[in-house]
């Protein structure tokens, strides 16, 4: 499923990685991967426009797992959108 989010992504389709996304923490709600679907949901946000809800998803993310593989890839998602 996250494989399906990211080729959604990577074909700037926010609204389908987030359906797929959600069918994702509903059927695996303490899946081992929720941290990279949680980075996935945060882009596809930003993607959709949903812009405050990215933003305050992000900050929760990086306050609750500073150190986190993923959390260079949330700043990055930050400074992306701030330059546009």
């Amino acid at each position: 499923m996250l494989d399906g989010a990211r080729s959604a992504l990577a074909t700037n389709d926010g609204a389908r990685a987030l359906d797929i996304l959600g069918r994702y923490v509903r059927e695996f709600p303490a899946a081992t991967l929720n941290l990279e679907a949680t980075v996935l949901r945060i882009e596809a946000l930003f993607l959709t426009g949903s812009t405050d809800a990215a933003t305050s998803l992000g900050r929760e993310f990086l306050a609750a797992h500073p150190n986190s593989t993923h959390s260079g890839h949330v700043r990055s998602l930050f400074a992306n959108h701030e330059k546009q």
